[in-house]
């Protein structure tokens, strides 16, 4: 992650993986997907956990990651991943063309600067930037209501960077592939439960009588209800060149 942003998530660092984990069987097949598109050394932007990078290193990929949050890298090294180092996405210690490709998942929302820390990204890169972008039907469910009460209340933008979907807009992806598609069904009692415990990085926003009189809301029109979505996953690349080019 990057100073750009307003989010270090050292105090959710222990909630993290419980509230974006993946079904076992859908993230084996974003492993084999991102495996297939990478080849030699790969800098894994905002690595966090270790979310991806355990598992792509277990493939036997050459992965160094880089994060702005002790925690979190913490958790990474607790799953016996240590090659991390704590750095600003904007302002990598690393030298031009130091690794042949880069993974960054679910982080350039968090970024401001979103486009200061692409061209960085294609700086320390030889190769293509790769991510998994996810297509969500349908899109309005209750953390969105959330959310739209940050922006709405003045205290956002509650996502100050693109989401990986983006991107894909801003700049065409050279390589783009369906990964799979699942549906599932989530509790609204247990997502809310995530956001009043600010587990998440737009949860931490509002002060706490704006977030509470937010919750109040939350429960009152989706308590007890299930949401029923649709994801699409999808790997999009951008070359060298695609990142250099943002404006």
């Amino acid at each position: 992650m990057s100073r750009t942003t307003p989010f270090v998530f050292d105090d959710i660092a222990d909630a993290y993986d419980a509230t974006r984990a993946l079904r076992p069987e859908i993230m084996e097949k974003v492993v084999d997907a991102l495996s297939s598109e990478i080849d030699g050394t790969l800098l894994d932007v905002g690595v966090g956990t270790g979310r991806y990078a355990v598992p792509l290193s277990r493939r036997g990929i050459d992965v160094t990651g880089i994060d702005l949050s002790v925690k979190m890298t913490a958790q990474a090294r607790a799953k016996g991943f240590h090659r991390v180092v704590l750095g600003d996405v904007a302002r990598m210690p690393f030298k031009n063309g130091a690794f042949d490709s880069g993974t960054m998942i679910h982080v350039l929302h968090l970024i401001l600067g979103w486009k200061g820390a692409v061209r960085e990204i294609a700086r320390v890169l030889r190769g293509s930037l790769y991510t998994v972008a996810s297509y969500r039907k349908p899109s309005l469910w209750s953390r969105n209501d959330y959310i739209q009460r940050v922006d709405d209340l003045g205290f956002g933008p509650a996502f100050p960077g693109l989401h990986e979907w983006e991107m894909a807009d801003v700049i065409k992806p050279e390589k783009e592939k369906v990964i799979c598609i699942y549906n599932e069904e989530l509790e609204a009692d247990m997502l809310m439960g995530h956001i009043e415990r600010r587990e998440y990085s737009w949860a931490t926003i509002l002060p706490d009588r704006e977030h509470a009189q937010a919750i109040r809301e939350l429960k009152e029109k989706w308590a007890g209800k299930t949401h029923r979505i649709e994801t699409t996953l999808k790997v999009l690349g951008w070359g060298k060149g695609a990142l250099e080019s943002v404006g």
